[in-house]
């Protein structure tokens, strides 16, 4: 076995806290990865979403790849804290829940001193974070209320009086309300893999009915609208029990894989340009993966004249060789797919 490693990276936040959570990560991650063990690599990921913004709350996870001898683990921080916090608060979050992760390690994967070793690499990177904090701290830039609904990231996206900043009391109250009850699911998705292909078996329920769409995983497939019994919801659940009885199973989030596609500004593609060319190569992508059974795209983030939106998708291989036969023909062929 490789020496061990800890990796940090944060590549799953709404675009306000992206460069305070970035700053954190990058930092950590530069101190955490010189340090070396003898136990499997670990891959964390820190997702920090705006409260406002998502139906439900983030949760972490974690699992062991088999294959790559990697443990992937997912972690949140408090929304609120995080905003509020300097420094040594923000590595102090980022620190406690990468810690309870680790806490989690499998029992069969990493033995007792290897968990130890573990623990203690972080704790020397913690260490050695705090005691050098930057001599800027990264902002978190405000969200804001749209007027006509919804959340809006880039003041420079909205029209003259049509959004205003959302304060962090406003936060506080939203997440002091009980949650509200859970709807019914208005769709699946499940899988079954055979000795050939990855099959996709979906439905949902739309204005026009329950609409079924079937097929091997790269390949549009076939759509239908299933006749409807007691009602929508009912004749859902009964395709969802046939799919489930021929041997599909849903295929949970955390073990879903990940890409990203990547687009350059010139001199001709300004941030506001930019950004806009992010957002419909996000509606593109949803569109070219769902249709196929292949996944959906998670969101975007800005850097520096890139702008990189992100993808869930039940077979990377698969949907890389889909993107990059596609991508020629759409209006972003310049873009760049990118394993993550």
């Amino acid at each position: 076995m490789s020496a061990g490693v800890i990796r940090l990276t944060a590549r799953s936040v709404t675009a306000e806290v992206g460069p305070s959570t970035k700053q954190v990560c990058r930092t950590l991650d530069g101190y955490l990865g010189a340090l070396s063990f003898e136990a499997p690599k670990i891959d964390v990921n820190l997702i920090l979403y705006h409260p406002m913004g998502v139906s439900e709350p983030v949760k972490a996870t974690g699992r062991y790849d088999s294959k790559r001898e990697i443990y992937r683990a997912t972690i949140t921080v408090p929304y609120v804290e995080w905003c509020r916090g300097g420094w040594t608060d923000r590595v102090t979050l980022v620190s406690v829940a990468v810690r309870a992760r680790l806490d989690r390690l499998p029992k069969s994967r990493f033995s007792p001193d290897q968990r130890s070793a573990v623990l203690s690499a972080l704790e020397a990177g913690v260490a050695q974070a705090i005691s050098r904090p930057p001599t800027s701290l990264a902002a978190v830039a405000p969200a804001y209320r749209v007027t006509h609904g919804g959340i809006a990231f880039d003041p420079g996206t909205l029209a003259p009086g049509q959004g205003r900043p959302i304060t962090l009391a406003e936060i506080e109250a939203f997440l002091a309300e009980p949650p509200s009850p859970r709807a019914p699911d208005t769709q699946f998705k499940t899988y079954r893999k055979s000795d050939t292909a990855l099959e996709y078996w979906e439905a949902w329920i739309s204005d026009a009915g329950v609409i079924q769409h079937r097929g091997v995983c790269g390949q549009t497939g076939t759509t239908r609208s299933l006749p409807i019994m007691r009602s929508a919801l009912a004749t859902l659940e009964a395709d969802k029990a046939e799919a489930l009885r021929q041997g599909f199973r849903a295929i949970p989030e955390t073990r879903l894989q990940t890409l990203s596609l990547e687009l350059t500004a010139n001199d001709a593609d300004p941030r506001k340009r930019l950004l806009s060319r992010r957002n419909e190569l996000e509606d593109w992508l949803n569109e070219e993966l769902g249709w196929t059974g292949l996944g959906h795209c998670d969101g975007g983030d800005m850097g520096e004249g890139v702008a990189t939106a992100f993808c869930l998708v039940v077979s990377r291989p698969l949907a890389m060789a889909l993107l990059k036969s596609r991508l020629p023909a759409s209006p972003f062929s310049d873009a760049i797919v990118r394993r993550n």
